[in-house]
């Protein structure tokens, strides 16, 4: 399952290394990429399910992602 988010509070490399290292820390999560020009995080995922976890860790830290 691929889903791809809107992260409006991406803003420099940082924030996208920043991004990418917590979401693959997820379980179910694939792949992650991110996109600092289209503030865009495309990632693939095991299941629906996980998509809550993927939310939720963008919340927590500081890039609440634009559904």
């Amino acid at each position: 399952m691929n889903k791809t988010y809107l992260i409006p509070n991406i803003h420099c490399q940082h924030c996208v290394h920043t991004v990418k290292m917590e979401l693959e820390e997820i379980a179910g999560v694939e792949k992650v990429d991110v996109d600092l020009n289209t503030k865009k995080a495309s990632v693939s995922m095991t299941s629906p399910e996980v998509e809550q976890a993927v939310l939720k860790t963008l919340q927590e830290i500081g890039y609440p992602a634009e559904i």
